[in-house]
């Protein structure tokens, strides 16, 4: 009995801690390494891991402690300070899988400030109830000049129409917003307001919103 009752608490001390450890990190790492950082510091020390594999256990590790602030500025100087592209890439996108608003939020930044003025097209649904707004965005992107990575504000140009707007816009809790002008009946009218968010393939998804149209629902790829 005693044997028995000492099997069942080891083994359901292990069970409750896998449940209870942060989403991927304990499935990479095992469950003592996830809950206590000097461990998982030793483990990617020691056990022989490829260089990329160590660049993202440590990015996990790191993620996974600290109050979101700190995990969002440890995400925020993880990508900055990676300069080989593949592995930029697969820790890019760790961080915008990472459930953590404040992390995302980092990883949307940096994937935007990449891109530098590479245009990016915007889809409206096939579904959206036609209009005088779903034929504006149809065949429409944006370029962004200026994404302060430190702030998450971003400036540029949106183009659609047969015109380029000024445009505006900020990335706070994983979801990005625009503004710019739009075309209300041949004429350019402020008030246009495009809301975006991350979705599990990468695309930013979301509706366009005016003061005289119905919503319409749109993607645009980011990575």
């Amino acid at each position: 009995m005693g044997t028995l009752g000492l099997g069942a608490a080891v083994f359901g001390f292990f069970l409750v801690a896998r449940l209870a450890t942060p989403e991927g990190v304990g499935q990479e790492r095992g469950v003592i390494a996830a809950f206590v950082p000097p461990v998982a510091a030793a483990q990617t020390a020691v056990l022989p891991f490829t260089p990329v594999e160590k660049e993202l256990l440590t990015l996990s590790t790191r993620l996974s402690s600290g109050d979101p602030e700190a995990r969002s500025a440890a995400a925020r100087e993880a990508l900055a300070m990676v300069e080989d592209k593949p592995t930029r890439r697969a820790m890019l996108e760790r961080v915008l899988r990472n459930s953590d608003p404040n992390i995302q939020q980092a990883g949307i930044i940096q994937a935007l400030a990449d891109r530098g003025r590479t245009s990016l097209p915007v889809l409206p649904e096939a579904a959206a109830p036609e209009g005088q707004l779903k034929t504006y965005l149809t065949g429409a992107q944006f370029t962004l000049n200026n994404v302060n990575v430190a702030t998450g504000a971003l400036t540029g140009a949106f183009a659609g129409g047969g015109g380029n707007r000024r445009m505006s816009g900020s990335v706070a809790n994983s979801r990005l917003i625009l503004n710019a002008q739009y075309l209300n009946e041949g004429r350019w009218t402020d008030g246009m307001v495009i809301d975006l968010r991350i979705d599990k393939d990468f695309k930013l998804v979301g509706d366009v919103r005016t003061p005289t149209d119905a919503p319409v629902r749109l993607e645009t790829p980011l990575l």
